[in-house]
C-alpha cells in the first residue's frame, strides 16, 4: 500500500524541503532492532537524504512470484494489512 501524500501523514513538509533538489535534505531515520536496514546503516538514527512525499506502508521483497501460486499466504497478509489500515482510517460516525 501506498501512502499518497507523507506531509499528511507526518504532518510536515522535510521529507522534500527543497523540490527538485537535495539540497538541505539531510535527516535522521530510526531503523528497526535487528533489521537488514539497521545491519547495512551500522547505526539507528541514520542521517539520510531524502526527496520524496509518499511512502510504502507495507513493504515486503520476495524474488518469487506470490500471485501466480494460490497456496501462498503473502498477497492475503498484503490485503489484510490494506483493510486494517484503510478501517483505521476511517472517520468515527
Amino acid at each position: 500500500m501506498l501512502h499518497q501524500h507523507l506531509p499528511e501523514l507526518v504532518g510536515h513538509d522535510e521529507h522534500r524541503r527543497v523540490p527538485g533538489s537535495f539540497d538541505d535534505a539531510d535527516h535522521d531515520v530510526r531503523l528497526a532492532e535487528g533489521s537488514l536496514a539497521l545491519r547495512a546503516a551500522g547505526e539507528s538514527p541514520h542521517t539520510v537524504k531524502s526527496h520524496h512525499h509518499q511512502g510504502p506502508r507495507f513493504a515486503l521483497g520476495v524474488q518469487w512470484h506470490p500471485e501466480a501460486d494460490e497456496r501462498s499466504r503473502l498477497i492475503g497478509a498484503l490485503v489484510a494489512e490494506a483493510r486494517e489500515r484503510r478501517l483505521a482510517a476511517r472517520p468515527v460516525g
